[in-house]
């Protein structure tokens, strides 16, 4: 059975990983309307994305990544070494949703909806 959600969105982002969520932050700070789809149940749990962060993401996400997270600078990037007790970048509370994006997690995203060669929707499965 097909469900439509109704309301309109100039951006939907599928994934609140960290190059989602630093997507849905730009738009939703440029006043689009952003809906962000993320497939795990809980958003923010650890990610392991080649264990560095270009510092421009760091900072459109308003962190303040402690120095002692910082392990080797390498072009500009900074690579710490991932543990958990130390420190948490819980993508659901960050700037992405306070600049306004729309969150619904436990989303599987499984095809796009296509109209003349633009993309102008998804097909999701949800649980509700």
């Amino acid at each position: 059975m097909d469900v439509f959600i109704e309301p309109e969105y100039d951006v939907i982002v599928v994934g609140a990983g960290p190059s989602g969520t630093s997507t849905a932050i730009t738009a939703a700070r440029l006043g689009l309307n952003v809906l962000v789809l993320e497939k795990q149940q809980q958003v923010g749990m650890f990610k392991r994305c080649a264990e560095g962060f270009a510092w421009g993401l760091i900072e459109s996400l308003e962190l303040k990544l402690p120095r002692k997270c910082w392990t080797q600078e390498i072009d500009g990037s900074y690579i710490y070494a991932p543990n958990m007790k130390e420190f948490l970048i819980d993508m659901g509370k960050t700037s992405g949703v306070k600049a306004g994006a729309r969150l619904i997690a436990d989303v599987n995203v499984y095809d796009v909806i296509k109209d003349k060669g633009f993309i102008k929707g998804v097909k999701a499965n949800f649980s509700c």
